[in-house]
């Protein structure tokens, strides 16, 4: 309800009435530890009913890195040396595409010398129009070496189809959202209200370093190992994470290289 301005006074009365609904109930099932303890914080839940834990698992052949192909990707457009980072999920605001947008902006602003420094964010989105290859700055300095893809519709899509250097696939399913996974290089999917992160779980699957929520999404991030959790909003701490990854290409496969192993765990 944070999201939809105007909504809020709706928050107490939905909370109160699944607050009696689960006090008939002699054991209530949540997805994450992270929701468990949110739970008996902040609605004390644990003193109507008994809360366990069952969780989810992925389909470990449907989404895993055999599916990588650089033919896909090239039709998009993408050098094969080029750093993808992936979206996936509806584009509303509870999800926080605004995030992903900011990060993307940043790294699309950012100047790299010879020297690996970076030369500050000067210069902005020029031309901000989708699907863009993002050129080379003059005077021997270069771009971050980098495209996004999104995967998803929603009321944010404009505002991702404006991003530079971004491709909107709009709704993916089955096999083509397996291509999509395995041929993408980082996960960054800032969404802090994940029940369990499904989408985070194949990306794991798909050999994906992840850089997501350390909230609803922390339970499958050992942090460093096979990516990041990040503190629910903090934009500067999304872009430095991903930018890790985006400008370090052997800790980038090393942590995606731990991801399909950490994610077995959770097979089904």
């Amino acid at each position: 309800m944070d999201h939809y301005p105007g909504m809020s006074w709706l928050q107490p009365i939905i909370h109160a009435f699944f607050r009696h609904q689960y006090n008939f109930l002699q054991a209530l099932y949540v997805p994450t530890p992270f929701m468990r303890q949110k739970l008996v914080d902040e609605e004390r839940m644990d003193r109507i009913t008994e809360l366990r834990i069952w969780g989810r698992g992925v389909d470990t052949d449907r989404f895993g890195p055999r599916h990588r192909s650089l033919e896909w990707r090239r039709r998009l457009g993408i050098d094969d040396d080029e750093v993808v980072l992936l979206f996936v999920g509806r584009l509303v605001p509870e999800k926080r595409p605004d995030i992903f947008a900011d990060v993307v902006r940043r790294l699309a602003a950012e100047k790299v010398g010879g020297d690996g420094e970076t030369g500050g964010e000067e210069g902005g989105e020029e031309g901000g129009g989708g699907n863009a290859g993002g050129g080379n700055a003059g005077g021997g300095n270069s771009g971050v070496r980098f495209r996004a893809l999104v995967v998803g519709t929603g009321p944010h899509q404009d505002e991702m189809k404006a991003l530079p250097r971004t491709t909107c696939l709009g709704w993916l399913s089955g096999p083509d959202l397996a291509v999509a996974y395995a041929s993408s290089d980082v996960f960054l999917f800032p969404s802090s209200v994940e029940t369990f992160g499904n989408v985070t779980l194949e990306a794991a699957a798909s050999g994906l370093p992840l850089v997501v929520d350390g909230g609803c999404s922390g339970h499958l991030v050992e942090e460093g190992v096979n990516g990041h959790a990040v503190a629910a909003g903090d934009v500067d701490a999304y872009y430095a994470a991903t930018r890790s990854l985006v400008v370090d290409g052997p800790r980038q496969q090393r942590l995606g290289g731990a991801a399909r192993p950490q994610k077995l765990r959770f097979q089904t």
